[in-house]
């Protein structure tokens, strides 16, 4: 037993000399004080770990206000249903007004580890820039990969993308029993100004509860098809046309079929648009609705026009994040049947480790046609397979973060998980 103890001092006096001398070593080591400082903003994970292991030659800190480089990170679905990167290196402290963009693609195709291993190489390129003003950048070596003779690239798919999606969900216990079924299939086509989307979907939800001998059976069914074509005339102006035709069991409709020609105006260049957005949208549409059950306006079938415009304003920044957007439709029929929408979402840095979080909408609701005459049944009500009678809805959240403490965060530990 004495041994033992006499073997854990031993361990703990070793362990603290070598901390003491890996802490003098560090107070001497200038290439820890000469290191750049980097933050990489991004809202997803973004190859956090990774970039910690991969990127040695930086110190990453966990708050903008201390880094020389701040990194912000944007995303966009690329046609082929892969990921653009547009990662923007900005220079504070000793290297401000030192401003540069990188842009890096990713397939549907490629795995985790292919996806991370081309963001990380951005990265270094991107940070080569900051680093070379740096004593450090004696210690970096530039090779070069010769690339493979240019030859005619041909695309046997003409650049159509095709997609199917197929899920199911359930659960139960002795006296519940849910289950669901969903089902999609997309064929697309996006070039830099123009855009095809053909899309189909499948929805069957079944519901079944029991409480002693009484016994309640729930099926809601939806299914319904989009067809578009959006074309862009130059950097500000887009038009569109499109048609629709959906059911839905639990909206009282049977049937719906819409054609819609729409069109749309940027502020500002659509080539700006992963930093910053000022859309304007607007859309007329014919539809015909033919109802399941008569509605509460004694209609089982009819025609309809339709008006709506929608603003959506969008910046991507330093200090955080913004959108803004608002939407206003009627039938024509009847101007007092509208709706009004108001939204947003907001992730502002406040202060050094302080950051707020805001995100919700409100809808004033006054053009619900498709409402089933008569009263919901228990059931219904219950199961909520039925829709109801609103004038309004809405949502919230809001959310502050603060963190303190070393600035540093160059350590992976994955141990138990974390």
């Amino acid at each position: 037993m004495r041994s033992c103890a006499n073997a854990l001092l031993l361990t703990l006096v070793l362990n603290g000399a070598s901390l003491r001398a890996q802490q003098a070593l560090s107070a001497d080591d200038s290439s820890t004080i000469q290191a750049v400082t980097v933050f990489i903003d991004c809202g997803g994970d973004c190859a956090g770990d990774y970039t910690k292991t991969e990127i040695t030659f930086v110190n990453f800190v966990r708050d903008r206000a201390e880094a020389d480089v701040h990194i912000i990170v944007s995303t966009l679905k690329t046609a082929a249903g892969g990921t653009e990167y547009t990662i923007e290196f900005r220079g504070q402290r000793k290297f401000e007004g030192m401003v540069d963009t990188l842009k890096t693609y990713t397939l549907e195709s490629d795995s985790e580890d292919t996806a991370r291993k081309k963001l990380v190489k951005t990265y270094k390129l991107g940070l080569m820039r900051f680093v070379a003003r740096t004593p450090l950048g004696n210690d970096v070596n530039v090779t070069y990969s010769r690339p493979a003779l240019k030859t005619e690239r041909i695309d046997k798919w003409k650049g159509w993308v095709f997609s199917i999606d197929a899920s199911t969900y359930f659960n139960g216990e002795k006296s519940t029993r849910y289950l669901n079924l969903y089902g999609n299939l997309q064929a697309r086509r996006v070039t830099e100004k123009n855009r095809f989307t053909l899309n189909v979907y499948s929805n069957y939800v079944e519901d079944r509860r029991s409480y002693g001998d009484y016994e309640v059976k729930s099926i809601s069914r939806s299914r319904g098809s989009e067809l578009s074509f959006l074309f862009g005339l130059d950097d500000h102006w887009s038009l569109g046309i499109g048609t629709e035709t959906f059911m839905s069991s639990y909206s009282n409709y049977d049937n719906v079929w819409e054609l819609y020609p729409t069109c749309e105006y940027n502020i500002f260049p659509y080539s700006q648009s992963t930093r910053r957005q000022l859309r304007l949208q607007y859309l007329v549409a014919a539809r015909y609705n033919d109802y399941r059950t008569e509605t509460i306006y004694n209609r089982t079938t009819e025609w309809l026009g339709i008006e709506r415009l929608s603003v959506n304003l969008k910046f991507i920044q330093p200090w955080g994040s913004m959108e803004v957007w608002t939407s206003a439709s009627h039938y024509f029929q009847d101007m007092a049947k509208n709706r009004v929408q108001v939204g947003g979402n907001l992730s502002l840095k406040l202060v050094k480790g302080l950051s707020l979080t805001m995100d919700g909408s409100y809808a004033r609701i006054h053009d619900l046609l498709g409402l089933a005459k008569g009263d919901a049944t228990q059931e219904e009500l219950l199961l909520q397979r039925r829709q109801l009678a609103t004038s309004y809805s809405y949502y919230g959240s809001i959310g502050v973060k603060y963190s303190f403490g070393s600035i540093y965060s160059n350590v992976v530990n994955p141990r138990f998980g974390f």
